[in-house]
């Protein structure tokens, strides 16, 4: 059954919401968000795209810098499973100041710019930018 969960972690399945349409060929139109049309807030895009962009970052890092798993594990001293679950993009569980650590323990510079948005515009406000630093 086809689905995407929302933020309170319900599938919404879409055969059900076109049950619904009268017109089966009719299309679900959503705001060109996708996060905001599962719910969340701004405070919370802004969050989930620092942490994305954060990880992001480190995966491209930890995969051209010729390390092995292990390797990167000591230099963050965590575990090689968790190095995994980075590469794997499982990002639950890690806070942003988490991720931000693994950054600078891997020699980069973290730069965040903050804009401000037109009143009623649903984007983030803050966007994360990385430098990654060779290793």
């Amino acid at each position: 059954m086809k689905g995407i969960k929302n933020k309170d972690s319900h599938v919404v399945r879409l055969d059900e919401r076109r049950r619904h349409c009268k017109n089966q060929d009719a299309q679900i139109t959503g705001s060109g968000d996708l996060l905001v049309d599962l719910g969340y807030s701004k405070t919370e895009i802004a969050e989930l795209t620092l942490k994305a962009t954060f990880l992001e970052s480190l995966q491209d890092l930890i995969r051209t810098s010729k390390l092995s798993q292990t390797e990167v594990a000591k230099r963050l001293g965590i575990d090689q499973p968790t190095v995994s679950k980075l590469l794997r993009g499982q990002i639950s569980g890690f806070s942003i100041e988490r991720l931000a650590r693994y950054l600078l323990d891997l020699d980069c510079e973290i730069h965040i710019t903050v804009k401000t948005t037109a009143k009623g515009n649903s984007r983030a406000a803050v966007v994360g930018q990385t430098v990654v630093a060779a290793v």
